[in-house]
């Protein structure tokens, strides 16, 4: 049963679950990006330490965000909700490419996506789709393949919350 401050902290978190426990987005959507954080859970519902040890990141970086607005300025006001855009309509072509060549056992394809959305997700602040695509690019150079399923997939989980909070910001 969840106590009070369970039910706060849910209420400021998207949880999900790796797919083979179920991933699930359980929070519809976050009131900003910046009070949206992915917390991500084994299947006793403890916090996986995917990226730090505190277990909750945010999903977006408003640091980033923010740099990428004065890189825009005053010249280029609509910069940001323009990268957004672009990234948004690339991202899940990778994503799939990846589950293609996860799927075909082309893991020189699984590598060549994750490496590109890594960076791509990076620039857009999104430090947790980066790391995990981090993860999924050592995993295929190195042919472990019975680890990269799992967080191949996940990574489409993980870009579900990224596009959420992104949709979020204001451009």
């Amino acid at each position: 049963m969840e106590s009070e401050s369970d039910t706060k902290e849910s209420d400021h978190a998207t949880h999900l679950r790796p797919p083979r426990f179920g991933a699930v987005p359980v929070r519809p959507a976050a009131r900003s990006c910046w009070d949206a954080a992915l917390v991500l859970t084994d299947e006793t519902g403890s916090n996986m330490d995917w990226q730090s040890n505190e277990g909750d990141s945010p999903v977006i970086d408003e640091n980033v965000i923010e740099s990428l607005r004065e890189l825009g300025g005053e010249d280029d006001p609509g910069l940001v909700a323009e990268l957004i855009e672009m990234f948004l309509e690339d991202a899940p072509r990778h994503l799939d490419d990846m589950i293609t060549g996860l799927e075909s056992g082309d893991l020189e394809i699984v590598h060549r996506s994750a490496h590109t959305l890594k960076s791509s997700a990076a620039n857009m602040g999104a430090m947790i789709l980066s790391s995990l695509c981090k993860e999924v690019e050592e995993l295929a150079r190195t042919e472990c393949v019975d680890e990269l399923g799992p967080k191949a997939r996940f990574c489409r989980e993980a870009f579900s919350a990224t596009k959420e909070a992104l949709e979020a910001v204001e451009g």
